[in-house]
């Protein structure tokens, strides 16, 4: 029997895969969440939008950049 994981949040993710215990894995990231919250965030005024690939560069982008709403 297969056993199923589920995380709430990408950070619960950041672990190493030395600690994976499975040679199989599948990964599903929730777009529908991050595009929905794109879609607003447009529509109520934001000129664009920087995604990143981790909480650390979303984070060194508002201090590059510190007048952008950091979400």
């Amino acid at each position: 029997m297969a056993k199923l994981d589920i995380l709430l949040s990408p950070a619960e993710y950041e672990r190493p895969f030395s600690q994976i215990p499975s040679p199989s894995l599948n990964i599903v990231f929730d777009i529908l969440r991050a595009t929905t919250s794109m879609t607003l965030a447009l529509h109520h005024g934001a000129t664009s939008i920087l995604p990143t690939a981790t909480i650390n560069q979303a984070v060194q982008a508002h201090e590059a950049y510190p007048s952008t709403l950091l979400a």
